[in-house]
């Protein structure tokens, strides 16, 4: 995403990034057995201590919610008395949720943020298509040449998981618009069909299809129970027979039972470069292509996801909630297809909490409703199949004019920090604290404040957008006195136009820089600061933690502050 930035670029590092793949095992396991909460110890290792904005926070947990995880906990928050000073008692995980983080005032940003979607996330049920087969003697078969184990641990993803049929499978799957559970041999082997669905359990989520990907060793129990699922009426997908069964006992018996149960298979060339077999009452599609042979079995897709964005699924009684978010560089403004048949759809902000109701419009199968989300930012979408609710249309805006910039000058005043709060300074131009002909800005970690005016044009435009350009690391603005809010994470941005008026127009903004400046000021002049006991503080590559070396980061706002009219572009 445009603005986008990580700090913590250890050489050392050499554990893959986190993958939303592997967190959906725990979250697929949730929504087969109905499971109301999916929780997830999160932030932990974002990045390298006392380098972990805000904005960073933002895109991670919204890839958690994506995978389905509807509640997060914050790892974590340490007690520390007054008496220790700062930074205070911290521990093992490097993402610092304490008081005297710079930015601990600008936390209820990314905590309303959270609180809007898990409301949002933990109503209803899950809602998924398509039931997606775990190998797991697979991953137990191949260990890493030269060793007799192979750990499933999340550092170690890229050598049992992301080389496997069974991940790219998933990939595209989630990426063209299928809602995806992985299901276990165990939880196969008690799923039932019902009303021409797959149910792992009563109070859980049901499925369209069960799709297997290309296995070379599968159980014969877990064989057995999906031509048996066949045969009772399900849709089946078999990238490739599976070639063979797991373990030495009883080898060559089971392999019989293999065979005698894949010849029940009778399949003649069928659509999508497959070939179909008729089982019972169900049908078993052999293809390579997964998404093409769910296609060809009139499985509906979610062609929203052609845009760019991503999206999960929930149903409540009366319609469905989706959850969209764009990490893309491009804006999305269009008009999109739900396979939702709808009455009204109603548009839900979470990083404002504005909401109205969205332009939408019947569809075959579906419908089409009309949105806008920025890049860095995430919409939600509540279809309704009763009475539309009683809510204001939503306003969709567009540019009208060349982004005007608030070029200052600017006062800048600091407020809260230290080691020493810097004089206030009057800028013409904005510049990182670092810079600043004051020496003790370098060191500085906390908070300051800008202030400059501004006149609106003669001719005011029907709204306005406030950018606030590179912002290290949170801010937030008032204008005319009045607060417009928190804006922490990219964009940066935000509509003004109900804060503005005529003539002269004052902003102020806040911003909160990282902890790290003043870490680098206390190693580098070699003050003790880590008055606890904790054995295990470490860096970002477990070794011994360090800051001396480091730079300066680059600090407060840097723009460039810009304000563009906008319009109505109502359909």
């Amino acid at each position: 995403m445009p603005g986008e930035r990580y700090y913590s670029d250890s050489t050392e590092y050499k554990n893959p990034p986190p993958d939303p793949v592997m967190l959906k095992f725990a979250s697929s396991a949730g929504n087969m057995l109905g499971k109301p909460l999916v929780s997830s110890e999160t932030f932990t290792w974002l990045g390298e201590h006392f380098k972990v904005p805000l904005s960073n926070c933002k895109p991670e947990v919204e890839q958690v919610f994506l995978a389905g995880v509807n509640h997060v906990f914050y790892h974590g928050t340490t007690y520390s008395p007054a008496a220790a000073g700062w930074p205070g008692w911290l521990f093992y995980a490097a993402t610092e949720f304490v008081p005297n983080n710079s930015w601990w005032p600008h936390l209820p940003g990314l905590n309303d943020y959270i609180t809007r979607c898990q409301s949002v996330l933990q109503a209803g049920r899950a809602e998924s298509d398509v039931l997606l087969y775990w190998p797991a003697y697979d991953a137990r078969h191949y260990a890493p040449a030269g060793k007799l184990e192979m750990l499933m641990s999340i550092h170690t993803i890229d050598q049992w998981l992301q080389p496997t049929a069974f991940y790219k499978d998933a990939q595209q799957l989630m990426k063209r618009g299928y809602a995806v559970d992985f299901v276990s041999d165990n939880l196969l082997k008690q799923t039932k069909l019902a009303g021409g669905q797959l149910h792992v359990s009563p109070q859980g989520a049901s499925y369209r299809a069960l799709v297997v990907p290309s296995t070379d060793f599968m159980p014969v129990e877990t064989l057995a129970a999906i031509v048996e699922l066949a045969r009772q009426g399900a849709t089946v997908v078999l990238q490739e027979l599976p070639k063979d069964v797991p373990g030495q006992h009883e080898l060559e018996k089971r392999r019989q039972q293999r065979r005698a149960l894949l010849a029940e298979l009778n399949f003649a060339p069928a659509g999508a470069g497959g070939q179909l077999a008729t089982v019972g009452a169900g049908r078993v599609l052999l293809a390579t292509n997964v998404q093409q042979a769910l296609e060809s079995l009139d499985i509906a897709r979610e062609t929203l996801t052609d845009s760019g964005l991503q999206i999960i699924r929930r149903a409540v009684a009366d319609g469905r909630y989706y959850y969209l978010v764009n990490h893309t560089a491009r804006p999305v403004d269009a008009w999109l297809t739900l396979n939702a048949a709808a009455t009204s759809v109603l548009l839900l902000d979470p990083q404002t909490g504005q909401s109205g109701r969205a332009a939408s419009q019947p569809a075959a199968g579906g419908t089409r409703v009309r949105v806008q989300v920025p890049p860095g930012e995430a919409l939600i979408l509540k279809t309704t199949t009763g009475p539309p609710p009683v809510a204001e249309a939503w306003t969709y805006l567009t540019p009208s004019g060349a982004a005007q910039p608030l070029a200052g000058p600017w006062q800048l005043k600091f407020t809260a920090g230290g080691p020493a709060l810097p004089k206030p300074q009057q800028l013409r131009t904005l510049t990182s604290w670092p810079d600043l002909p004051d020496a003790s800005a370098a060191r500085f970690s906390g908070r300051a404040e800008y202030t400059t005016t501004f006149t609106l044009p003669a001719k005011p435009a029907a709204d306005y957008l406030l950018r606030l350009g590179d912002v290290r690391e949170s801010a937030r603005v008032w204008i005319n006195g009045r607060e417009v809010g928190l804006l922490w994470s990219v964009p940066y941005e935000r509509h003004i136009g109900a804060f503005l008026k005529k003539g002269r127009n004052e902003l102020k903004v806040e911003v909160a820089n990282l902890m790290a400046n003043r870490i680098i000021d206390l190693d580098q002049r070699q003050v003790a600061w880590r008055n606890y006991h904790e054995i295990n503080f470490v860096n970002l590559a477990y070794q011994p933690f360090d800051a001396a070396k480091w730079t300066w980061q680059p600090s407060g706002l840097l723009g460039p502050v810009t304000l563009t009219p906008c319009a109505e572009a109502n359909p």
